[in-house]
């Protein structure tokens, strides 16, 4: 459990912290969110606002190590209302932001993001993760076993 003071930043590490991973493996992502048209550029919106993930990769020089926002602009009436805004911005070319963001595609959630939610519920989000991890585990092993049982 993470309890935070509202007057203090959280700051984590994504390779370590359960929640961050869980995301990112596709355990507690929505189906909404995994089939978003605000990430496909199917939305008809004008701007579309989000985290720049990958930063440090292909544009080290804007890595603040506090997030950096990407902003997709997608039409005329778009680009005029962002103009207006007079922020500090750094045009980067759409393949650098595709490249790490998967704004293009739609994501496929965990097979067992229904185990990984019923778990999390009774018992926690480290435990969930350690059970789940175990059965992508076996199931992994069961494939390449299967496998070499073909071959023979």
């Amino acid at each position: 459990n993470f309890f935070c003071d509202a007057n203090k930043d959280f700051c984590t590490d994504k390779r370590v912290d359960p929640y961050i991973r869980s995301f990112l493996d596709g355990y507690c992502s929505r189906r909404s969110c995994r089939q978003c048209a605000f990430r496909t550029g199917r939305s008809g919106a004008d701007i579309v606002i989000g985290d720049f993930w990958g930063i440090e990769k292909c544009r080290p020089d804007l890595d603040d190590d506090r997030g950096i926002s990407c902003v997709l602009i997608y039409t005329e009436k778009g680009r005029r209302l962002f103009s207006k805004l007079g922020i500090e911005k750094t045009i980067v070319s759409y393949a650098e932001v595709v490249f790490r963001n998967h704004v293009e595609d739609e994501t496929v959630g965990s097979k067992y993001r229904w185990l990984f939610m019923h778990l999390f519920k009774k018992i926690g989000i480290t435990k969930a993760r350690k059970i789940v991890l175990s059965c992508e585990k076996v199931e992994r092993v069961a494939r390449r076993v299967w496998q070499r049982m073909l071959v023979k």
